[in-house]
């Protein structure tokens, strides 16, 4: 069985643990209110968490032109003035934008990078919980003798704490959307 993580296994539910600022002219609120500005529109779980988490701290937002969707990568538009875009760690990385030293970019969760331009403004850091039932799901599932798969567009760090805390039989990491068929049809062409 190969399963989705985000809201299968795990609870779907994504806090803020950590804002970590690259400039030090703009502080949390500002970078998660306009994160949340450009969010506020989106179904997705960390979308639906940011704005969430805007509204708690009384964040101010900002009007959105521009609007965009990068696919498999994240969002920008304009806001404040300012061309904004919340992207993955592999935007930065195929854009060349450069992690500066202050910022920590291994923590557990998942990263929303925020960029004005192509510099980096700062990164929000999010966790989602393991699924109560889950742990029994899985444990059941292998003594069956059904290996239990994980695909995710998470970061390997998470999919990997996740697959150890449920015993899986095995996972893939930053997996787009399009690309989760292609990870099917592999474990089948091994005989799964």
């Amino acid at each position: 069985v190969v399963f989705d993580k985000t809201g299968t296994l795990t609870e779907g539910k994504f806090g803020i643990t950590s804002v970590q600022i690259a400039d030090a002219k703009y502080d949390d609120s500002y970078l998660v209110g306009l994160a949340s500005s450009l969010e506020k529109s989106s179904e997705h779980p960390i979308a639906r968490s940011i704005v969430e988490r805007a509204k708690e701290m009384k964040a101010k937002t900002f009007q959105v032109s521009d609007f965009k969707v990068i696919k498999g990568e994240g969002v920008e538009g304009r806001a404040d003035g300012k061309r904004v875009r919340l992207v993955s760690r592999k935007h930065l990385e195929e854009n060349k934008i450069v992690i500066p030293g202050n910022i920590v970019s291994d923590e557990v969760g998942t990263l929303v990078y925020i960029i004005f331009g192509n510099e980096l403004a700062g990164v929000i850091t999010l966790a989602d919980k393991v699924r109560e039932e889950s742990y029994e799901a899985i444990s059941q599932l292998r003594k069956l003798g059904i290996k239990c798969w994980m695909l995710t567009g998470d970061n390997k760090k998470i999919a990997e704490q996740v697959s150890k805390e449920l015993k899986l039989d095995g996972f893939f990491a930053e997996v787009l959307p399009h690309e989760k068929l292609e990870k099917v049809k592999e474990l089948q062409s091994k005989g799964e």
